[in-house]
C-alpha cells in the first residue's frame, strides 16, 4: 500500500509542475504576440555596449543603503536628515562612475567579457528579482490574474535568453 501512496504522490507533483508550466503559457503568449522584448532588449544592449554604467548602478545603488545607514549619526545634528541625504546620494553619485569603470577594469583583466556578462547578470537578477517579488505570492489568486502577473518574469526570462544565447 505504501508503494501506491508514493506513486499517486508522485503524480501529484508532475501535476503541480504542469500546472506551473500552464500558468507561464499566456505570458509566453503574450511575449511573442506583443513583441515584449522591445521593452527589455535596449536595457541589455546597453548593459552590452557600456557594461561601467549597469556594474556603476549597481554599486551605487548597493551602497547608498548601507551610507544611509552609517550616517545615522548626523540625524542630530540641524539640518541633519537633509545633511543625511546629501551624503548618501553623494557617495551613489562617487561610487558610480569610477567604482563601474574599476570593476569593469578588473573583470576585463580576468579575461572575463563584461559585455556579455553584465547584460547576462543583470537579466538574470531582473528576472529573479522579478520572480522572489511577484511570482512566488500569486498562487492564492485566481488563475487569469495570475497569469497576468506571471508576464513580466517571463518577458524579462525569455529576453535574456534570446539576447545571450546565440542565434
Amino acid at each position: 500500500m505504501a508503494a501506491v501512496t508514493g506513486a499517486a504522490r508522485g503524480l501529484g507533483g508532475l501535476a503541480a509542475r504542469r500546472r506551473m508550466g500552464l500558468g507561464y503559457a499566456p505570458a509566453v503568449t503574450a511575449y511573442f504576440t506583443f513583441h515584449l522584448s522591445a521593452h527589455v532588449q535596449p536595457f541589455l544592449a546597453n548593459a552590452a555596449s557600456e557594461p561601467w554604467g549597469m556594474v556603476g548602478s549597481f554599486l551605487a545603488l548597493t551602497a547608498m543603503p548601507i551610507v544611509w545607514k552609517v550616517s545615522k549619526a548626523l540625524s542630530g545634528l540641524p539640518y541633519g536628515a537633509l545633511i543625511r541625504g546629501g551624503v548618501t546620494l553623494g557617495s551613489g553619485a562617487f561610487l558610480y562612475e569610477p567604482g563601474g569603470e574599476l570593476a569593469t577594469g578588473f573583470l576585463t583583466a580576468q579575461d572575463i567579457d563584461p559585455s556579455y556578462w553584465v547584460p547576462f547578470g543583470s537579466g538574470l537578477a531582473a528576472a529573479g528579482l522579478s520572480w522572489w517579488l511577484i511570482d512566488r505570492r500569486i498562487s492564492h489568486l485566481p488563475w487569469p490574474i495570475a497569469c497576468a502577473l506571471r508576464i513580466p518574469t517571463t518577458t524579462i526570462a525569455l529576453s535574456l535568453g534570446q539576447f545571450v544565447l546565440p542565434s
